[in-house]
């Protein structure tokens, strides 16, 4: 089964999943792969919460398909895990340093604003 997200990595995720037009699973398994480097195939589908290594495989390929027009890769170790390299680790935190701010940073919206009353409504 998949962990619950700390609120700092929910925001994490949904810039991922913004900057890079991927879906939820895909930066999750982005996420984790960022966070150690390596990941075992047993690794990779906890993350995802899904109990079928195929399935893991799939959602690996097409991440590995959309990074790739980034120069980001992903390396298949057959039967061991995925690995990403220090290059392409480096490009991905420097697209999300870049581009934080402003995925980030809008203001929230008020919630002391009361709704204004037209009058002759």
């Amino acid at each position: 089964m998949s962990e619950e997200l700390e609120p700092h990595e929910t925001e994490r995720l949904a810039a991922i999943c913004f900057l890079f037009g991927l879906r939820r699973g895909e930066a999750k398994l982005l996420m984790s792969l960022m966070t150690h480097g390596f990941q075992t195939n047993d690794q990779l589908r906890a993350v995802v919460g899904h109990l079928k290594t195929s399935t893991v495989s799939v959602t690996l390929s097409t991440l590995r398909r959309k990074l790739q027009s980034r120069g980001i890769e992903i390396t298949n170790l057959k039967t061991l895990g995925y690995l990403i390299d220090p290059k392409s680790r480096d490009k991905v935190f420097k697209l999300l340093e870049h581009n934080a701010a402003i995925i980030l940073t809008h203001p929230k919206p008020r919630l002391d604003l009361k709704p204004e009353i037209v009058e002759g409504r």
